[in-house]
């Protein structure tokens, strides 16, 4: 299928935008025929269910850092652009928790934090182009995980869109012990082969008074 047809099939979707440049999402030497930025995640959410309604193959793109781990794809028809989801949803600086959406940076979202006198104790690497989505779904072993552990270890809820274009969401917006499955700990580190991450919910800790 052409890009154009391709196209035809996203026409009717507001809230998004088509992105040039495709080089910059190649994988493996791969380059998608479109490549489109959701800017809410009703709109992802539409995206995927119109991809899943017509088989088209996704790849969810964040900082691209770790687009190269796993096996490379045998071809994929849309990128998508997860840069254009940068909004904090919620934020209690009373309860410590955080819930944002998938494409803010990290090193914004330690910012905000650090203002309140609180922090997220993760540092991935290359932070000031780390989304939070990227850095959950990758859930990689970075400088401060010896001692606090890693986004699996902070993430209390998460929103994830299924491959078919359904919202789902997991865990809870308090700190608190819950009975059952987690399903939260389960997407941390599925790179993206579950479902693709919307919102992520953290726990927070008061930031230290003294650093090294």
């Amino acid at each position: 299928m052409t890009a154009n047809s391709i196209m035809v099939e996203f026409g009717r979707l507001h809230d998004i935008e088509i992105c040039g440049q495709l080089e910059q999402y190649m994988v493996d030497g791969i380059m998608p025929k479109v490549a489109i930025k959701p800017k809410s995640v009703e709109a992802l959410s539409n995206i995927l269910e119109v991809a899943f309604r017509n088989n088209f193959k996704v790849i969810p793109f964040g900082a691209g850092t770790a687009i190269h781990i796993g096996n490379p794809p045998k071809g994929f028809d849309i990128a998508i652009d997860m840069t254009g989801l940068g909004n904090v949803v919620e934020f209690s600086p009373s309860d410590m928790v955080v819930t944002v959406e998938a494409g803010v940076r990290m090193q914004s979202l330690q910012s905000l934090l650090n203002s309140h006198n609180l922090f997220l104790p993760l540092h991935p690497p290359q932070q000031h182009i780390a989304p939070v989505g990227g850095v959950v779904a990758t859930d990689p072993f970075d400088t401060m995980s010896l001692g606090y552990g890693s986004a699996r270890d902070w993430l209390i809820g998460l929103s994830v869109i299924q491959p078919n274009g359904k919202l789902t969401r997991f865990g809870r917006k308090v700190v608190k012990n819950v009975a059952g499955y987690d399903m939260v700990r389960l997407y941390a580190g599925s790179y993206g082969t579950l479902g693709v991450i919307a919102h992520a919910t953290f726990r927070l800790l008061p930031l230290p008074e003294h650093s090294a």
